[in-house]
């Protein structure tokens, strides 16, 4: 084989996928707000009355599993990170939305907790886009 041919094939393995990093970001943003969400409920059960910190630790899992799940996803697909961590925390909100539906009844007050998620996904994305450009611009400069 042709060493150009060698490079090519090193480049497209090391090329990372785009559905083994959503599926990653998936699966790591619902177990964080699993566990968040159980850490943070049995903390809540100390206080005198846990029913009105509820709605704050639910938005609180929401934000860490939205900023876990794009964090992997755009680390795991650094070809373009918003668009890994979108796909991502979009599945993750369907995937809540769907859980959501068994418990109750389809109301506008469903849709927070999944923008919450989206935004904070994608912030964490932008991040790491931004964060991916300087060091381009780092090995142009050769700093």
């Amino acid at each position: 084989m042709a060493e150009h041919e060698k490079k090519r094939i090193n480049a497209r393995l090391n090329n990372n996928n785009l559905f083994a990093a959503v599926i990653c970001g998936t699966i790591l943003s619902i177990a964080v707000i699993l566990i968040v969400s159980v850490l943070l409920s049995s903390i809540s059960l100390k206080f005198r009355n846990p029913i009105r910190f509820s709605n704050i630790l639910a938005i609180v899992s929401i934000i860490l599993g939205g900023i876990f799940g794009g964090l992997i996803s755009s680390a795991f697909y650094k070809n373009n990170p918003i668009v890994s961590s979108l796909i991502s925390s979009l599945l993750t909100s369907i995937i809540l939305i769907i859980i959501g539906l068994f418990g109750s009844d389809f109301n506008v007050s469903m849709m927070i907790n999944p923008i919450i998620l989206i935004a904070f996904s994608l912030t964490v994305a932008l991040f790491a886009k931004g964060k991916n450009k300087k060091r381009k611009i780092r090995k142009y400069i050769g700093n």
